[in-house]
């Protein structure tokens, strides 16, 4: 049960109405969806800025302020999707540290 006025968004009535139904495709169609939009978002806002002079520290700075954030949205994602069993794996190796280092300098 949810406290009155509180908004859980599109997600969880969408869980428990495929409990009801038996299927999880409704559900899995809202992730696509959301992810895809916003994948698309930040990807296109790092495109945007990717190319720059490199001697413009503005437009430097620009790409990193979108860069940033589209790799961590992406992070975020898969560290949901795959689970902590694969997020330990990587974070044991160092793998996401050295990747990091090397798409930023």
């Amino acid at each position: 049960m949810k406290p009155a006025g509180t908004d859980l968004g599109p997600a969880v009535p969408a869980a428990d109405k495929a409990l009801e139904t038996g299927s999880v495709e409704a559900v899995v169609k809202l992730f696509t969806d959301a992810v895809r939009a916003g994948m698309h978002r930040h990807f296109q806002a790092a495109m945007a800025r990717r190319k720059f002079p490199v001697d413009d520290v503005s437009a430097g700075r620009e790409y990193v302020e979108a860069y940033v954030p589209y790799v961590h949205y992406v992070e975020r994602l898969w560290e949901a999707a795959a689970g902590p069993e694969v997020h330990g794996h990587y974070a044991e190796h160092g793998a996401r540290e050295h990747e990091h280092a090397a798409h930023v300098h």
